[in-house]
């Protein structure tokens, strides 16, 4: 039983004993001796209503925040309802708890054994609550009369469950005081991971797609929604994350002028041998549950249901996938001898599959960079829309041409900056994302012809066969700034301004040559900042920081975890709370 059933036995008992004492007290002129106690029966009852609100005013503090609003009230009036038992609803509040969430259901517990032993003293059994109709016989009024003046009994345990639920009240409000604080550490944690994973992604999926073909990949951005909380274990982390893209491809690679589909797909990490040192002994290689289904000269692919504990919900999704793990042959595998793991060729599955109505995983491709291997489960996202005449529309197009693309409101223009900020954290110096992103690098998908740009669907791209980056003309920048942030610092002025940085320059500042020199655009940029406010002081603080370098530190480098997790409180958080601010704005507007 988890904790917050105990919560609903809790506050379904109270009013049952009130009801009880109150039904005692309408019929205590049966024994007139006992007429003294009734000032006594006011406060028992007096007390047992007061501790059920404060339980209540527990678990409404706890939901608050983390469920909708018309929800919140309808989960306390039921503990034992679906909401309290859905995956997000309790990874929120395990993260709310943080590691206090043991002793949370401990406390709970006490309240319910002390709650428990109330009943029992008072005659109602959990087993005998349908007998309360009997409660006029003489039996039971007597042990009810004897039990309210044994006061030592009562008090024991109406004590009991006022210290059990003001600790939960002193608990519960210091781990909502630290949660901001927390929540920035975790997430610095969760973008260092992504960091380093999503390179291997990128990796995994060229190894997949190594057939001749054109394919454009698109990675979705988003902002990480899942805070790393109270795991210790890096990988348990990267098992509840997926990385959704969008490829293209076309029907037949022998054929020139095929229509360009699109193909939207999912990787998830596999677990728990996902992530291995080459060079440890065969023992340690072993992934259990592992069915050998064919040999070839690179490796052995093995095939069969891919099971792990921290990954239950994929696991009923990929239980009929196929080539998901691979292993090795020899115990002495290292560096120079390494046997590469088996993966899918993805471009070939993709076609094969593509008139298949369901299915529930592509395969396996996997990193193979270095001493480590990385396996990825690749699957397939549903979608409504047909697969073609999809076509992809930057962030500087949409900026530059406001009047043939839908207005872009504040809290798009917000959410915008809030994911460009951190996706920039959570990919730079991988092969995603150049070393200067501008507005042109940030597009979104157009799912048809007649479709509308969705400004909650951005991605970047990546093409394979690889092609040589477009150079960035120039990456000069003054002394002690960094040119990634500042060239985050210009998309983040140009969504607070609603235009493209070439739209605001002066004749003075338009570049030799017209090549985009990034020391111009700071200019330009410097000139805008000094002479109007950029969206919110927040907002504001934010562009400079990334503009002008203004963190405690005399080298800014996005490889060091320090300086990232100094830019995601400074920067990232700033918008996050702008963006939080403006959805709650428009919520009450409308």
């Amino acid at each position: 039983m988890s904790g917050f059933e105990v919560v609903g036995i809790v506050l379904g008992s109270i009013p049952l004993i009130i009801s009880a004492l109150e039904h005692y007290k309408q019929g205590e002129s049966i024994i007139k001796i006992w007429r003294n106690h009734d000032r006594e029966l006011k406060r028992l009852i007096r007390n047992l209503k007061i501790e059920r609100v404060r339980l209540q005013n527990v678990l409404e503090r706890l939901l608050i925040g983390l469920v909708p609003s018309n929800q919140i009230e309808r989960m306390i009036a039921e503990p034992f309802g679906p909401a309290w038992h859905l995956e997000d609803v309790q990874r929120k509040i395990q993260t709310r708890l943080w590691t206090s969430s043991g002793v949370f259901e401990e406390i709970l517990g006490d309240l319910d054994a002390a709650i428990q032993d109330m009943m029992r003293r008072f005659g109602l059994e959990p087993d005998e609550a349908t007998k309360e109709k009997y409660v006029s016989s003489m039996a039971r009024q007597l042990k009810r009369v004897g039990f309210a003046f044994r006061s030592s009994d009562h008090r024991n345990s109406l004590e009991t469950m006022k210290e059990c639920i003001t600790g939960l009240e002193s608990m519960l409000e210091q781990n909502i005081k630290m949660e901001p604080q927390r929540q920035q550490r975790s997430q610095g944690r969760l973008i260092r991971l992504l960091r380093d994973v999503s390179g291997s992604v990128y990796r995994a999926l060229r190894s997949g797609l190594f057939c001749t073909c054109n394919h454009d990949l698109h990675l979705r951005l988003s902002a990480p929604c899942s805070t790393a909380g109270r795991d210790s274990d890096d990988e348990k982390i990267l098992q509840k994350l997926e990385f959704e893209l969008a490829l293209t491809y076309t029907t037949d690679f022998d054929k020139r002028g095929q229509p360009v589909l699109w193909k939207e797909i999912c990787l998830r990490t596999l677990s728990p041998g996902a992530t291995f040192n080459l060079v440890s002994t065969l023992k340690q290689l072993e992934v259990p549950q592992v069915t050998i289904s064919q040999q070839k000269n690179s490796g052995i692919t093995a095939t069969g249901s891919y099971t792990a504990t921290a990954t239950t919900t994929y696991v009923q999704q990929a239980t009929t996938a196929t080539a998901i793990l691979g292993t090795f042959s020899s115990l002495n595998v290292g560096p120079s001898g390494v046997k590469p793991i088996q993966g899918i060729d993805l471009c070939a599955e993709i076609r094969r599959k593509q008139k298949q109505v369901a299915f529930d995983c592509y395969g396996m491709v996997s990193d193979q960079a270095g001493n480590k291997v990385r396996m990825f489960g690749v699957y397939p996202q549903p979608s409504t829309e047909s697969p073609d005449y999809w076509s992809v529309v930057s962030l500087k197009d949409v900026l530059a041409n406001p009047l043939k693309f839908p207005p872009m409101s504040t809290p798009h223009r917000l959410h915008l900056a809030e994911v460009v900020s951190s996706s920039l954290l959570q990919l730079h110096q991988t092969p995603w994302v150049p070393d200067v992103l501008t507005s042109r690098d940030i597009v979104f998908l157009k799912k048809g012809p007649d479709a509308e740009v969705m400004y909650t669907d951005m991605s970047v791209t990546r093409s394979l066969p690889e092609r040589a980056p477009k150079a960035y003309a120039d990456k000069s920048v003054a002394r002690g700034r960094c040119p990634a942030l500042l060239s985050l610092g210009i998309v983040l002025l140009e969504l607070g301004l609603g235009g493209t940085i070439e739209s605001f320059r002066t004749q003075d500042e338009v570049p030799p040559g017209g090549s985009p020199l990034l020391l111009s655009e700071f200019r330009t940029a410097q000139r805008l900042l000094e002479r109007r406010q950029i969206g919110s002081q927040r907002y504001s603080s934010a562009v400079k920081r990334c503009l002008w370098g203004e963190f405690d530190r005399p080298v800014l480098d996005l490889s060091n975890d320090d300086f990232r997790q100094e830019v995601y409180e400074q920067v990232v958080a700033l918008l996050e709370q702008d963006f939080k601010n403006a959805v709650g704005s428009y919520s009450v507007a409308s």
